[in-house]
């Protein structure tokens, strides 16, 4: 085969769909006597280096040509590669046989279409590409060797105002990191959240309650607004005609916070917050009125863990540590304290927790 066919074929390939997929971005083809591994081997080796079929990759357009035959005392490899820009070749010899220069070309057409593949290469596909490369053709050298000394060397030698020209063309370089930019806007992201809840010190003894929150997140920030509700808890109290106690309590809290992430599917966020609602007694003999409604504020610490099974839901584990600003006293007739909130309150949330929009649909 003549060494010029196989440029020329690359060449007209670029213009052209190829033959074997008319969707195929990358065309590459391997020409070899039958005793190397065929072509169908040499592109199973490209996409186990590139890891993904040839015919997935649409960002760029190759035409590549490989062609190896035996020479007297070695192996040569020709690759030929074609884009918009041009036709680039490159030789390398080897005495080693045709299947480890196959395995050569593998590698070097998956370095050309994905240069990452460079940084995943083992030990073994390195020295493939490093044991025997040699320089491109001679006749390739001397065209392009001699015309770019004699012209350019001589004129910055003898007028120095010259180098200062070519510096202005370098700051239009830095223009580049102004695209990664778009990449990193925030999408605000929205959720509801349903949690079933169990506290102590709030009311009396330890009871349950169920919990309704909405979040807004920006980013790692999180802010959200909920509203809880708590079931009845009673006082029994030892005193003639009367049963006892009985309390509840609502309340609404505005949190803010951030979220740190603690691995691909689980969440911490650390929010802090302020919380109002009203506590409710009645069915006891009270100084005054047999039933008493009392305003309620507190700080609200709160520290959590969410568990992201996918994009769109989340299970979420919650501690509220409870510091009330108002500690209001209940007392009887006689003047006894029947209860009064504890400096500290804690509460546990397990809660369920729907995301919207889906990250993943949004980036599409």
């Amino acid at each position: 085969m003549s060494p010029w066919l196989p440029a020329l074929l690359a060449v007209l390939s670029l213009g052209a769909p190829p033959a074997r997929s008319g969707r195929d971005a990358i065309d590459v083809r391997w020409h070899a006597p039958p005793t190397c591994p065929d072509e169908a081997s040499v592109r199973a080796a490209i996409e186990r280096y590139v890891r993904r079929p040839l015919s997935e990759i649409r960002d760029r357009r190759l035409s590549i040509i490989a062609t190896a035959h035996p020479a007297e005392s070695h192996w040569s490899l020709t690759i030929y590669t074609v884009t918009a820009e041009g036709t680039q070749e490159r030789s390398i010899r080897y005495a080693h046989g045709c299947s480890p220069l196959a395995d050569a070309a593998a590698v070097l057409i998956a370095m050309t279409i994905d240069p990452q593949v460079l940084g995943r290469l083992d030990a073994a596909a390195l020295e493939l590409v490093t044991s025997g490369p040699d320089a491109a053709p001679p006749a390739e050298q001397p065209i392009s060797a001699p015309k770019p000394p004699p012209a350019p060397p001589e004129p910055p030698a003898e007028r120095p105002p010259d180098p200062p020209v070519a510096a202005p063309v370098a700051p239009a370089q830095p223009s580049a990191p102004s695209a990664p930019p778009p990449r990193r806007r925030l999408t605000p992201r929205a959720a509801v959240r349903l949690a079933g809840s169990l506290g102590w010190g709030d009311l009396p003894s330890v009871g349950g309650g169920l919990g309704l929150a909405l979040a807004l997140r920006l980013g790692r920030f999180q802010t959200e607004l909920a509203a809880g509700g708590w079931f009845l808890r009673s006082v029994k109290l030892a005193l003639p005609g009367a049963s006892g106690a009985v309390f509840d309590l609502w309340n609404l809290s505005v949190r803010a916070g951030y979220v740190v992430p603690a691995g691909r599917r689980l969440e911490v966020p650390l929010l802090l917050g302020l919380e109002a609602g009203q506590l409710h007694v009645r069915g006891v003999r009270l100084v005054g009125p047999d039933e008493a409604r009392t305003p309620w504020f507190a700080v609200v610490l709160s520290p959590g863990l969410a568990i992201i099974p996918r994009e769109f839901i989340a299970i979420v584990l919650g501690l509220d540590v409870l510091v009330p600003v108002t500690r209001p006293r209940f007392v009887v007739e006689d003047a006894s304290e029947i209860f009064r909130p504890q400096p500290i309150g804690l509460r546990g949330s397990l809660g369920l927790e729907f995301r919207f929009p889906n990250r993943r649909s949004r980036s599409r």
